[in-house]
C-alpha cells in the first residue's frame, strides 16, 4: 500500500476532526468531495504537500468560463473551500 502524502494526511485529519466535532453527514460529504478534487488536482500536478499555489489553482478553476466571475452558488462554495484551505494551512 502506498504511503499517504502530506496533503492526503492533512485532508484525512481534517475530516476526522470534523467528524469528532459532529458535523452533519451531508457537510462531511461536501467536504470530502471538495477534498477529493483538491487531491486529484495535486496528483495531476505532482504536488504532495498543501500549498497556497495548489489552493489558488483549485479556487481559480471554479470561475464561470464565460463571465470569469463566480456565481452566487460557486461563490459560497469558494468561500467554504477558502475556509478549508485556511484550516489546512494552520494544520501544516
Amino acid at each position: 500500500m502506498p504511503e499517504e502524502t502530506k496533503l492526503e494526511e492533512v485532508l484525512r485529519l481534517t475530516l476526522e476532526s470534523l467528524k469528532e466535532k459532529e458535523y452533519s453527514t451531508e457537510t462531511l460529504l461536501r467536504y470530502q468531495k471538495k477534498f477529493h478534487v483538491v487531491n486529484s488536482l495535486a496528483q495531476n500536478k505532482g504536488i504532495s504537500e498543501p500549498s497556497d499555489k495548489l489552493f489558488q489553482e483549485y479556487l481559480s478553476d471554479n470561475k464561470n468560463k464565460y463571465t470569469g466571475k463566480y456565481s452566487v452558488l460557486k461563490e459560497r462554495q469558494r468561500q467554504a473551500v477558502r475556509k478549508s484551505c485556511i484550516i489546512l494551512t494552520y494544520m501544516i
